[in-house]
């Protein structure tokens, strides 16, 4: 006769969000990464009208920029392959950036 194991235990989904600045302006690139995400897959929800984004390999960053003014509450949401999930938010606040001043110098020769 001979034994069989089982492995019954699955690890539960971790969801971890990463991002380089929760203070941006309009249209500039915000940098999302999710080291310490475990799960078969996940979606990133941007809450600003885009349509969720799956995640499928969480070594990879993903860039994306506001196009108006607000806060955000950016979802990560990991789901393991036994369908169970696990969710981790950042708020981003994006605001319009002053325009910049251009100053223009006058030489002149005396």
């Amino acid at each position: 006769s001979s034994l069989v194991y089982l492995n019954l235990y699955h690890a539960p989904p971790s969801a971890v969000l990463h991002v380089d600045s929760a203070f941006v302006d309009v249209g500039e690139r915000v940098r999302f990464w999710f080291t310490g995400s475990v799960g078969a897959y996940g979606i990133l929800y941007f809450h600003d009208g885009t349509p969720p984004l799956r995640i499928n390999n969480f070594n990879n960053p993903v860039y994306h920029a506001f196009g108006h003014p607000g806060r955000y509450l950016v979802t990560l949401r990991v789901v393991s392959a036994e369908n169970l999930d696990a969710i981790d938010t950042v708020e981003i606040t994006v605001s319009n950036s002053p325009p910049q001043r251009r100053t223009l110098y006058r030489c002149s020769r005396y």
